[in-house]
């Protein structure tokens, strides 16, 4: 193919699964971390922006910033292209029910609906007329907050106790899953009237895998989870928005959901997560949704070398080739040890794929 393609046309075309002039390639989530800004610094690229032009990064994202009360999120400065990591008190850290979690003890849908009235009003969009005016030719991607619904209820019921109210109090789960969701499609309505045409591409997020198996059994998730998402999915939709869908871990079994729904890719591909290798994801589920991810953080560019990332970066994009639908990066972000250098040989490596 020797047609050349905007950042922007590259991506969707992708997200259609359909041919481009060469593989997408973006920095997990447009997040800087660890030792990344030093080390482009010191090869004269002053700025985050400086560093993503020099990268050819094809996405550029768009955070809104908030002040609620039961979610923690990352503010971003679409003027500077900076952004700030905001204090993670430790409940937050973890799902573990030593902490004293709002909700642990209510098992009914009257005790929800008196205690629990998450507020989203506080939340800003950015300037979305500026951002696409800076980044004309860029896949701008629309990140609204993490508000997930499943690690939602971890965080407000504990871990241990939300797993087992959908069993042993199914109406107080569904009562604080629907009062959460209603908040967000409020909020996400609110800032999709104001971005109108210059958002490419919206960011949904949950975790509901470990990295080996689904935490949520696949039937609760479709009782309980999944009439919500689709409320989400379809609102997007509605709008004519793409979505990226962010969830860790060993998720093959969701796919065929997702695809239902309409969910038009899978961020954090996970290769190393259990039934998650490319090439058998690529085999069963190729030409139906995007892939953006497959670089290991754990161990790949941690502790790789520059030609064991150009060999899996090839073997990601082979996987591939058939079915179009992948886009390179690195699998997650915000582990220190990542190797900023291994960052620069798998962005320079997936440009050069044809």
């Amino acid at each position: 193919m020797n047609m050349s393609m905007t950042h922007k046309e590259r991506v969707m075309a992708t997200l259609n699964c359909k041919p481009t002039d060469r593989t997408p390639i973006d920095i997990m989530e447009g997040a800087f971390f660890g030792g990344m800004r030093g080390y482009f610094s010191k090869k004269g690229y002053a700025t985050k922006e400086e560093a993503l032009n020099y990268l050819n990064a094809d996405f550029r994202w768009l955070r809104c910033s908030e002040d609620t009360n039961d979610t923690i999120n990352m503010e971003y400065d679409t003027a500077a292209g900076e952004e700030q990591e905001i204090r993670i008190d430790n409940e937050y850290a973890t799902y573990s029910s030593q902490y004293n979690r709002p909700l642990r003890d209510c098992t009914t849908a009257t005790e929800i609906e008196k205690l629990y009235r998450p507020d989203l009003s506080a939340l800003k969009a950015p300037d979305f007329a500026q951002a696409r005016k800076r980044w004309p030719n860029h896949a701008l991607v629309l990140m609204p907050t993490w508000m997930p619904l499943f690690c939602g209820a971890c965080e407000m019921f504990g871990m241990e106790e939300a797993l087992c109210g959908f069993y042993t109090a199914p109406s107080a789960m569904e009562a604080f899953l629907e009062i959460r969701n209603n908040a967000f499609l409020e909020m996400l309505e609110r800032v999709l009237n104001e971005c109108g045409d210059n958002v490419d591409i919206v960011w949904l997020g949950d975790d509901y895998a470990s990295e080996r198996s689904l935490i949520i059994s696949l039937e609760m998730w479709r009782q309980f989870i999944k009439p919500q998402l689709i409320k989400q999915a379809d609102l997007v939709k509605k709008y004519g928005k793409k979505i990226l869908f962010h969830c860790c871990g060993a998720v093959s079994g969701l796919y065929p959901d997702w695809i239902d729904m309409g969910i038009d890719c899978h961020l954090v591909f996970q290769t190393t997560a259990a039934n998650m290798d490319a090439n058998r994801i690529a085999r069963e589920f190729g030409g139906k949704i995007a892939f953006y991810g497959g670089m290991d953080v754990q161990r790949l560019l941690v502790c790789g070398t520059p030609e064991m990332v150009r060999q899996e970066v090839a073997k990601n994009i082979k996987a591939f080739e058939h079915c179009g639908g992948y886009i390179v990066a690195n699998s997650h972000h915000g582990l220190p040890d990542i190797r900023p250098d291994l960052i620069e040989v798998m962005m320079g490596a997936a440009a050069k794929h044809r």
